[in-house]
């Protein structure tokens, strides 16, 4: 370590390596936030002019997901309905197999 009165073997000088690891820290994050905020500017100004090729790719990306979420609800309300007659025709099978086994019933009683 370099110090007032020349190079003094055998110590290690913390305070020195710790600012400059602080320092390291805050440059980092300022480059960082830097970078982010360039990023940020450069995709508002892609997404919103309509002449880019990466508004149109999104634009289309968005449809595509309306689409495919909207076929998926048309599916299950189409198997909702399915399931539901089915259920109805199950039914009306039982109700018509009870209403049998009662004439059934009847007839061998007033036999």
């Amino acid at each position: 370590v370099c110090g007032l009165h020349g190079i003094q073997p055998d110590s290690f000088n913390a305070v020195c390596v710790f600012l400059l690891v602080i320092f390291f820290g805050i440059a980092l994050a300022v480059s960082y936030s830097m970078a982010m905020q360039k990023t940020m500017d450069m995709a508002q100004r892609q997404f919103t002019d309509q002449n880019s090729l990466l508004f149109r790719v999104s634009q289309m990306y968005f449809v595509y997901q309306q689409r495919v979420r909207e076929q998926r609800l048309r599916w299950k309300r189409r198997d909702r309905d399915f399931r539901r007659q089915e259920r109805q025709r199950e039914n009306q099978e039982i109700s018509q197999h009870e209403e049998k086994e009662q004439l059934l019933k009847q007839e061998q009683e007033n036999i």
